[in-house]
């Protein structure tokens, strides 16, 4: 079954949700953001809006194949802060046969 994409912000980026752990995610973005950088971040979620704040942990351009196109960016970052409904959330997702892991 395909799910829809999970719609993320981080920091000025709007992205997509690529996988999400316990202690971070991955997230494709249109535009760069910088490595080390605290940000606060947003997934939206079917039922609910869930924030929390990460650092980025890594930052990398994907060329498309044609080389035509503007690179996009994939984005890993850690957990900084989670309040408990968030982590509960996260944990939700997490778990085998959710929607994004």
């Amino acid at each position: 079954m395909q799910t829809a994409p999970i719609e993320t912000r981080l920091g000025p980026a709007f992205g997509r949700l690529r996988n999400i752990s316990a202690t971070g995610a991955l997230i494709r973005t249109e535009v760069p953001v910088q490595t080390g950088q605290q940000y606060p971040m947003f997934v939206n979620l079917p039922d609910a809006s869930i924030s929390m704040s990460v650092r980025v942990v890594r930052s990398e351009a994907i060329m498309p194949p044609n080389h035509s196109a503007s690179p996009r960016y994939l984005i890993a970052v850690r957990f900084t802060e989670l309040s408990a409904p968030t982590r509960r959330a996260i944990e939700t997702l997490c778990r085998p046969g959710s929607e994004r892991r």
